[in-house]
């Protein structure tokens, strides 16, 4: 099992989901400022070039939650439950995280990281303060 990325909120999910299920992975670390996730052998992986990307048995995995959501299921997880409900409420806050949280996260790095290290720009602060 492969997990590829560099360091964003949605990686360090997928790495905190594997190792407390204990799995036995090998993290690949791409370096965005190369662009070696927009590589063909990456774009094989991911269609849009992003991270974090599961390699699994010969097949690939891709989105922050559903990669979480795999891990769970293919492990002896006391991560996920059994009960239909319980397991619904567990999938709402995995959405809630990925689709509110997340999106409020990504904004932040962005402004706050990428845009002015990588490109010179200055922060949005109207949507700073959004998130």
């Amino acid at each position: 099992m492969k997990i590829y990325g560099f360091p964003t909120f949605n990686l360090t999910k997928v790495l905190l989901t594997a190792e407390e299920l204990g799995l036995d992975y090998d993290y690949i670390a791409l370096d965005p400022a190369k662009g070696e996730h927009k590589t063909p052998e990456h774009l094989q992986r991911h269609p849009l070039g992003k991270v974090p990307v599961l390699e699994h048995e010969g097949d690939y995995l891709y989105e922050s939650a559903a990669i979480c959501r795999y891990l769970s299921r293919i492990s002896d997880s006391r991560l996920y439950s059994g009960d239909a409900k319980a397991k619904a409420k567990i999938d709402q806050w995995i959405d809630f995280g990925s689709l509110h949280i997340g999106k409020w996260l990504a904004s932040y790095f962005f402004e706050e990281i990428i845009k002015t290290k990588f490109y010179g720009g200055s922060v949005d602060h109207a949507l700073l303060a959004e998130a």
